[in-house]
């Protein structure tokens, strides 16, 4: 079987589009346009993307699943910013269509017939990311470099599963069949057909011809979605998933049923557009990862520590106190008469100042209670409370101190506090233990002295 030519568009120009899906998505597509711009600029970029992503995976250049394509349409800034090195091959060809698909968008805008200058300017932007083809020579398969932008110097006919050969245009004949299918872009005919078949006859009468060594079938739906853009503002989309149903719907269409191809290229523009709805709901809202971090934010101060390292710091002061209280009377050795006991205790009380809280929940306390044996009972207690900076810094500072006396306090800085409690915070934390116990053992002498002289007890 040798070439057949694309047959003209006046052939195409009779084929009907289904009016009821046409006018439900002509309905849509007033309904996207009333959005407010920007977030129908937003929706329209992830389509492209996703369009983008999906046109390689149809040729088997790389493979994707949803929420591969997913990750490359929604998290645009994450993936462009990806450092050379860490790039591969299937993303310099990802990256390159979506450049591509910039361009058709462009290219659309600017209503300007699509010649065949045009079309090779965009297949070295779609091809950018490829560097070499295999070529059918009369010695066999060889790879060879892939001439962007250049027609095939080689045959390039397709073999099916069933063995027919399915013959493209020769290459002595490319340039001159292709200029005969730019040709019909820019006829009245095809300037009046209906959006839907404008978009099947661009799309096969491109790839019937098949004029490079490879990239053909992006091609196809990159110049496809220069009409698809024009007529309802987004990209022909086809899913690497329906690769079974396009091809099939392409086969029909060489067999003379061209219907087939228009009611599938039909489809694919509904399932566009459905996209684009559900990208401009999504495009009300800040990215994901944005969103996050704006939540993320909340918990850092100014000094870029997370507010619960902030209380955590805190706590941890509170605790060391009152270990070194305990540590300290043990130490004594002159306990006898003397029972300490110190501890962590929730509390409710305002701040200390403007620039501090008290630490979450509600606030804590160290409190410090000792007791003498009888017959000189008597009991004090000291509480101690705590404010951290509301905004840490690290010069900030937690503030230990005595409601009561405010003037009796602990001042450590956060730098001293974290990521852990250094030598010179746990120094000053010892001393301060110490004065506190001091303090509450001074408190309670005098009624244990009265309590002995009640008692009739000679004192010394």
């Amino acid at each position: 079987m040798a070439y057949d030519q694309p047959e003209l568009f006046s052939t195409w120009a009779n084929l009907s589009v289904n009016d009821r899906i046409w006018r439900r998505i002509e309905k849509r597509v007033a309904a996207l346009k009333e959005r407010p711009p920007a977030q129908f600029k937003r929706a329209l970029k992830i389509v492209r993307r996703v369009a983008a992503v999906e046109t390689g995976a149809i040729e088997k250049l790389y493979e994707v699943d949803h929420g591969f394509t997913f990750t490359v349409a929604m998290s645009a800034a994450a993936w462009e910013g990806q450092r050379p090195e860490t790039k591969d091959q299937r993303h310099e060809l990802i990256e390159a269509q979506i450049d591509a698909y910039e361009w058709t968008v462009d290219f659309a805008t600017r209503k300007l017939p699509l010649t065949t200058t045009l079309i090779r300017e965009l297949h070295r932007s779609i091809c950018t990311g490829q560097k070499t083809y295999v070529a059918r020579t009369a010695g066999g398969e060889i790879e060879k470099p892939l001439p962007l932008g250049e027609y095939k110097e080689h045959p390039n006919h397709v073999v099916g599963t069933d063995g027919e050969v399915f013959y493209y245009a020769p290459p002595e004949i490319t340039s001159q069949e292709m200029q005969r299918v730019a040709d019909e872009f820019d006829t009245p005919e095809f300037d009046k057909a209906h959006p839907v078949i404008q978009i099947a006859f661009a799309h096969y009468g491109f790839v019937r011809v098949h004029p490079f060594a490879d990239g053909n079938g992006r091609m196809a739906r990159a110049i496809a979605s220069i009409y698809t853009s024009r007529s309802v503002g987004v990209p022909l989309l086809i899913l690497s998933a329906q690769r079974s149903a396009y091809l099939d719907s392409l086969r029909r269409c060489d067999r003379g049923d061209k219907q087939a191809f228009v009611d599938f290229i039909l489809d694919c523009v509904e399932r566009s557009i459905e996209l684009g709805e559900n990208s401009l709901k999504r495009s009300e809202f800040d990215d994901l990862p944005d969103l996050i971090r704006r939540v993320n934010s909340l918990y850092l101060t100014s000094g870029g520590y997370d507010q619960a390292d902030v209380d955590t710091a805190g706590h941890n002061l509170l605790v060391l106190i009152s270990k070194e209280v305990t540590s300290l009377f043990n130490d004594s050795r002159l306990g006898e008469k003397i029972e300490v006991t110190a501890s962590l205790q929730n509390i409710n009380y305002e701040r200390l100042n403007s620039q501090t809280r008290p630490l979450i929940p509600g606030g804590r306390c160290v409190e410090v209670t000792v007791a003498s044996v009888p017959p000189a009972t008597a009991k004090a207690t000291k509480q101690v409370r705590i404010a951290v900076p509301v905004d840490g810094d690290p010069d900030d500072e937690i503030v230990i101190y005595d409601d009561a006396q405010r003037d009796f306090r602990l001042q450590l800085r956060l730098r001293d506090l974290l990521p852990e409690v250094n030598e010179s915070a746990k120094i000053n934390a010892r001393i301060f233990a110490d004065s506190l116990l001091a303090r509450t053992i001074s408190e309670m002498v005098p009624n244990a002295e009265r309590r002995l002289k009640e008692g009739g007890y000679k004192q010394t």
